[in-house]
């Protein structure tokens, strides 16, 4: 017999009212790749740079329907070049928020899932902050909104 150390990162909650009463519940999809800078899904196949952004059709693949509201991603960075940050979201114009998607060293691969709003066109947007990175985002579900 030994010890195991065990970690738990709680990713959200869902809530039937608090705090987004708006967004129905998740509908699960098959994992769908929308991305994947090194075989050119979704974008060209080419690492994103830095100060670089792709903009990533989310509705239509995997069952996601026009009018989603958001979308559960697993966005993956892998072999960034240096230190870097990586931001995913979903307004035209919202700009990027001071907080990282994902934040990367040299060499790294790091997944993590994020709930993105999705734009009324149906995409979501992803942002490299330094040096040159392969991007994956595989859409695992997505929400809708009952205001629309």
């Amino acid at each position: 017999m030994g010890n195991v150390a065990v970690a738990v990162d709680v990713q959200g909650f869902y809530a039937t009212a608090y705090p987004l009463p708006d967004l129905q519940g998740f509908v699960p999809i098959i994992p769908t790749r929308a991305l994947d800078t090194r075989s050119g899904v979704g974008a060209p196949k080419a690492p994103l740079g830095a100060q670089a952004s792709l903009r990533v059709k989310v509705t239509g693949l995997g069952g996601v329907p026009v009018g989603a509201s958001a979308v559960m991603v697993n966005l993956t960075g892998i072999t960034p070049t240096v230190n870097t940050r990586l931001y995913a979201y979903g307004f035209i114009g919202a700009g990027i928020s001071g907080y990282p998607t994902i934040s990367l060293s040299p060499g790294q691969v790091r997944p993590v899932l994020a709930v993105l709003p999705v734009t009324s066109d149906g995409y979501i947007t992803v942002f490299n902050a330094a040096g040159t990175i392969d991007v994956l985002a595989d859409i695992q579900g997505y929400y809708f909104d009952t205001r629309m």
